[in-house]
C-alpha cells in the first residue's frame, strides 16, 4: 500500500515524479445529476498564480530561481483546500522542478530549502521553539551550514574578534585557552538554540538564498495559538531575511487575514487547485505495478488455502481494472469531493476489504485477462471504512437521513435543506444561496435559526455543501452544494448499498417500522440460502425507504402550504422512486443469476427459476 499512502514525499525522486499530477479538476456541470458544480470564491484579491497551469507554473519557478535579484525576500502564500496537494506540490517544486537549482554539484554555498511540517510539532510546544529546533537540525545536517571552518566560525567572526580584543585579550599568549573559551561560547549558544541559529543563518543569507517553508499550520486548531504562530513565524522570517513560503487552507487564512502580522507581510498568492482524482489514482496504480513487477506474493484465500503469485504485478492489474474507468472509480471521485488524501484513503480501504474472494478473482483474471470487482462490494467497503457496521463518524460519507435532533419531525432536515440547495444549483446562473434566505424558509415551516445553523454546519462538515467564501458555516454565510451533495439527492437516495448501510445508523421513530426492520434483520442473520437472504435484504431496504419517504411528507406539505418556492416543494424520494424500483430489480436479478452460476442449489436450477423473473416486483408496487 506504499503507492497509495497519503504522503509520497519520501519516495525517490523518480518514483515521486511518476505520481505527481499537474492536471487540475475542471468539471463545471455534472450531466448525470444535472447540477452545476460551482467554484468557491478566492479569499484573496489581486493577481493569483495557479501553478497547475503550465504558464503560471513556469512563472512561479522563475520567481524562485531569480529571488537573489530582488531587494526584498520572497514571501509566498500557498493556498489550497483540504487534500488539494499543497504539501505534495511543495516537495515536487524542490525535488523535481527545481532540483538542478538547489542541488548544485560542486557548489558549497548552494540555495537552502528548509521544509518545516507542523504535523511533527509536539502538542504544547511553541511555534518558535519548534522552528528554531528544526532549523538547528537542518544546519547540522547541511554540508556547508554545519561546517565549523566554512560557516560556523565565520558566522561568529565579529564576536570572536571582539572577545579577542576585549575580555580574552589577556589570553593572547595562550591560544589553546582562548580557543577553549570561544568554543564554550559557541557551544552554549548551540544549547540555547536561538543565538546559534540566528548567527549561522544570518551569515548564510548574505551569500545564498534561504527558503523557509512552513507547512500544515492548520493542524493547530486553537485560533489563539494559530495567531501567535503566524506572528512568530513572520517575525523569524523577517529577522533572518528568509524567503518565506507559508502553506495554508483558505479557511485558515480567512480567519487571520486581518491580523496585524499577516496584513503587514506583502504575500504573493499561489493557488493549488485540486488535481483530477482519476489521474492521481491512475498514476498510483502505475507506481504500484512498477514496484511489484517481478516480485512474488502470497495471501490466504477465503477457504483458508494459501495462494502464491509469481508476479505481484498481476494483482495490481486486477485491482487497476476494478477501479480505473469503472463505476467504482467514478464513485471514489465523487465521494472525495476534490480531497486527494481522502480518495487515496478510500482506495486503500476498499482494496484491503472489498474483495470477499480474492483467490477466485485472481483465477478469473488469469483465465480471461480481466476482472471487475462487484461494485456493491467496493462501495460497501468504502462506506464502512475500518468498521464492520456503518457509522457516519467513521465513514467518508455522512448520514443524510438523521439530523441527530431529539425531535422526530426534524429527523430529515439535513436531506430537506440539502435538496433545496441542490435544486437551486440546478438553475442556470446559480452562484450561491444566502444562509439568511435558507433560514427564512426554514422558519416558515417551523424551524428556527438554531436548527438551520446546526444543519448547515453538518452539511459542511460532511462535505455535502460548502460556504462560498471558505469561512465557518453560519446563518450569515452563503452556500453552494458539493458534487457529493448533488449525488446524494439525485442518485444515492435510490442506491441499495447506500440505503442498506445507512439504515444501521438512523433512528427509527415509528415503532411498527422498527419492529419490522428488527425482525427482518434477525431473519437475514439466520438465513443461509443466498437468494432468500437477498430477498429479505431487499424487503428491509424497501421498508426503510418508505419510512424515510413518509417522514419527509410533513416537511413537504408545510412547504407547499406556506407557498415556498419550487426548490422547497419537491420530494426527492418520489423523484427517485422509479430508479429505486429498478435498483431493487437489479439486485434481485443479480442474486438470481449468481445463484444459477454458483450451483449453490446443488443443481436445483428449477428451484432458482421458481423465484420467477427478478423484475417482477409485485411486493414493492407501492414504491
Amino acid at each position: 500500500m506504499k503507492a497509495f499512502s497519503d504522503s509520497i514525499v519520501e519516495l525517490q525522486p523518480d518514483s515521486f515524479e511518476k505520481c505527481y499530477v499537474a492536471t487540475p479538476e475542471s468539471i463545471k456541470f455534472d450531466h448525470k445529476i444535472k447540477m452545476h458544480v460551482g467554484k468557491r470564491e478566492s479569499v484573496v484579491g489581486g493577481v493569483i498564480t495557479r501553478p497547475m497551469k503550465d504558464k503560471d507554473a513556469q512563472a512561479l519557478y522563475s520567481r524562485v530561481v531569480d529571488v537573489g535579484k530582488r531587494r526584498r525576500p520572497l514571501a509566498l502564500l500557498v493556498l489550497g483546500t483540504v487534500g488539494a496537494g499543497k504539501t505534495t506540490f511543495l516537495h515536487y517544486t524542490r525535488k523535481i522542478r527545481l532540483r538542478d537549482y538547489f542541488d548544485v554539484a560542486g557548489k558549497v554555498t548552494k540555495p537552502q530549502w528548509a521544509h518545516l511540517d507542523f504535523l511533527s510539532n509536539p502538542p504544547g510546544n511553541s511555534a518558535s521553539d519548534f522552528i528554531y529546533r528544526a532549523l538547528r537540525e537542518y544546519i547540522g545536517a547541511d554540508e556547508f551550514l554545519g561546517d565549523a571552518g566554512a560557516c560556523v566560525e565565520r558566522a561568529y567572526a565579529d564576536e570572536i574578534r571582539a572577545l579577542k580584543t576585549g575580555p580574552l585579550s589577556r589570553l593572547v599568549n595562550f591560544q589553546e585557552k582562548m580557543d577553549e573559551k570561544i568554543s564554550d561560547l559557541i557551544l552554549q549558544d548551540y544549547r540555547d538554540i536561538r543565538p546559534y541559529v540566528d548567527r549561522v543563518i544570518k551569515y548564510a543569507t548574505n551569500s545564498q538564498p534561504f527558503f523557509l517553508v512552513i507547512d500544515n499550520v492548520d493542524q493547530i486548531e486553537n485560533e489563539e495559538e494559530q495567531s501567535r504562530l503566524f506572528t512568530e513565524v513572520l517575525a523569524i522570517a523577517r529577522n533572518l531575511s528568509l524567503n518565506l513560503i507559508l502553506s495554508l487552507r483558505p479557511a485558515t487564512f480567512a480567519k487571520h487575514r486581518n491580523s496585524p502580522a499577516i496584513d503587514a507581510f506583502d504575500f504573493e498568492t499561489v493557488q493549488i487547485d485540486p488535481p483530477k482524482i482519476s489521474s492521481v489514482i491512475s498514476k498510483r496504480f502505475n507506481l504500484a505495478k512498477f514496484l511489484a513487477e517481478g516480485k512474488r506474493g502470497e495471501f490466504v484465500a477465503e477457504n483458508g488455502a494459501k495462494i502464491r503469485v509469481d508476479n505481484a504485478a498481476l494483482i495490481v492489474e486486477l485491482l487497476q481494472g476494478s477501479v480505473l474507468g469503472t463505476e467504482i472509480g467514478a464513485r471514489i471521485e465523487v465521494l472525495a469531493t476534490e480531497d486527494v488524501r481522502l480518495a487515496l484513503r478510500m482506495t486503500r480501504e476498499f482494496l484491503e476489504r472489498g474483495y470477499t474472494n480474492p483467490g477466485r478473482a485472481i483465477e478469473f483474471h488469469r483465465r480471461t485477462g480481466q476482472y471487475i470487482l462487484p461494485r456493491h462490494e467496493a462501495f460497501r467497503a468504502i462506506l464502512l471504512g475500518t468498521k464492520t457496521v456503518y457509522n457516519e463518524e467513521y465513514s467518508p460519507i455522512g448520514n443524510p437521513f438523521d439530523a441527530r435532533f431529539s425531535v422526530n419531525s426534524a429527523q430529515l432536515l439535513r436531506l430537506y435543506l440539502l435538496a433545496a440547495i441542490v435544486a437551486y444549483a440546478s438553475d442556470n446562473g446559480f452562484r450561491f444561496i444566502d444562509g439568511i434566505s435558507l433560514s427564512e424558509s426554514m422558519k416558515m415551516v417551523g424551524y428556527g435559526e438554531s436548527y438551520t445553523d446546526s444543519v448547515l454546519k453538518d452539511l459542511c462538515r460532511y462535505r455535502f455543501a460548502f460556504t462560498a467564501n471558505h469561512g465557518e458555516p453560519s446563518i450569515s454565510s452563503s452556500y453552494m452544494p458539493s458534487r457529493l451533495g448533488g449525488y446524494i439527492i439525485r442518485e444515492l437516495l435510490s442506491n441499495f448499498t447506500f440505503l442498506e448501510n445507512t439504515l444501521f445508523d438512523t433512528y427509527i421513530a415509528d415503532p411498527p417500522v422498527w419492529t419490522e426492520l428488527k425482525s427482518l434483520s434477525h431473519q437475514i442473520d439466520a438465513e443461509r440460502n443466498m437468494l432468500n437472504r437477498t430477498r429479505l435484504r431487499v424487503r428491509r431496504v424497501y421498508c426503510f425507504f418508505n419510512y424515510c419517504k413518509n417522514s419527509y411528507m410533513p416537511l413537504l406539505e408545510e412547504s407547499q402550504k406556506r407557498g415556498l418556492s419550487s426548490q422547497w416543494c419537491s420530494n426527492p424520494f418520489e423523484e427517485r422512486a422509479l430508479d429505486f424500483r429498478k435498483e431493487l430489480s437489479r439486485v434481485l436479478r443479480s442474486a438470481r443469476n449468481s445463484a444459477l452460476r454458483s450451483n449453490r442449489f446443488n443443481g436445483d436450477v428449477a428451484g432458482v427459476l421458481a423465484y420467477g423473473d427478478a423484475e417482477d416486483l409485485e411486493d414493492f408496487s407501492n414504491v
